[in-house]
């Protein structure tokens, strides 16, 4: 089954000058993106809320990390219907 899985994180940079449009002046996205793509494949899970949980965990990995907004979509799950879904929002030392 297909899953879109959409992160927005909020963090603190420790350079946040970027005028100078250097990479190293911002969050990298790529590991975050890379542990998704392994969490994905790791194992079946019944419940998308699950899997939002463990992408907020591994991205907490990253301590300039406050907040991270997870969703996931299951495309054309329901007959008439886009897509079927969850959004939550996960802060940093959540229960």
């Amino acid at each position: 089954q297909l899953q879109v899985v959409s992160i927005t994180i909020q963090c603190t940079l420790t350079n946040p000058d970027v005028a100078n449009d250097d990479l190293t002046n911002t969050f990298d996205y790529v590991p975050i993106v890379e542990d998704v793509r392994k969490l994905a494949v790791q194992k079946k899970r019944r419940l998308i809320e699950t899997f939002a949980e463990e992408i907020a965990q591994a991205c907490f990995a990253s301590t300039n990390i406050q907040s991270v907004l997870v969703s996931i979509r299951k495309p054309h799950k329901l007959p008439a219907v886009a897509a079927v879904g969850i959004q939550r929002t996960f802060e940093r030392g959540y229960q």
